[in-house]
């Protein structure tokens, strides 16, 4: 898959990193997610969100973001709902915690998926669910998690992690509409 941003076969990578010197040292901490994660209390649900943010959007439902709806959901419908926004979330930033601060994650098939972002009529990150281990040039494999998304624009600040860099930058594949 193309890291880069820059080949002529995206999402496939066409060897042209090469030819511009792209690195793509790893910049990401490798810490498991429950020591970098601000905790969110609410009455009924506990969220865990760790600021790595895809900008994907699903964050934000009908009864508002994930969390003002953690910290107001009381009835079975309001906890439904702010569950829902929690468990869309891409990027795994945000994940329900049981009262002992252990991470509840929905049941995922493997999948990864090129995402597109129309919106905001920009190519978006690599969308990777299941818990597929990932590992970095050194070896060094990541805490291991249900969902992330990888970035693929090459203007992350957190590679391999996606940080929505893509909307900034404009990033196009070629295939924003299909």
């Amino acid at each position: 898959m193309c890291r880069c941003g820059l080949s002529h076969d995206k999402p496939f990578c066409d060897g042209s990193h090469h030819q511009v010197d792209f690195a793509g040292t790893e910049t990401a901490n490798h810490q498991p997610y429950t020591e970098r994660i601000d905790i969110v209390e609410g009455p009924q649900l506990r969220m865990g969100d760790d600021g790595r943010c895809a900008y994907a959007r699903f964050c934000h439902g009908p009864a508002g973001d994930a969390w003002t709806q953690v910290a107001t959901a009381q009835t079975p419908a309001e906890v439904a709902a702010a569950t829902k926004v929690i468990d869309e979330c891409p990027a795994d930033r945000l994940t329900r915690l049981d009262p002992q601060g252990a991470v509840q994650e929905p049941d995922l098939e493997p999948l990864v998926v090129v995402a597109q972002d129309p919106q905001n009529e920009c190519s978006a990150g690599i969308y990777v669910q299941g818990g597929i281990p990932l590992t970095d040039a050194n070896g060094e494999t990541y805490p291991v998690q249900n969902r992330y998304v990888l970035c693929r624009c090459a203007d992350t600040k957190n590679t391999p992690f996606c940080d929505a860099s893509h909307v900034n930058i404009g990033f196009d594949d070629g295939h924003i509409n299909g």
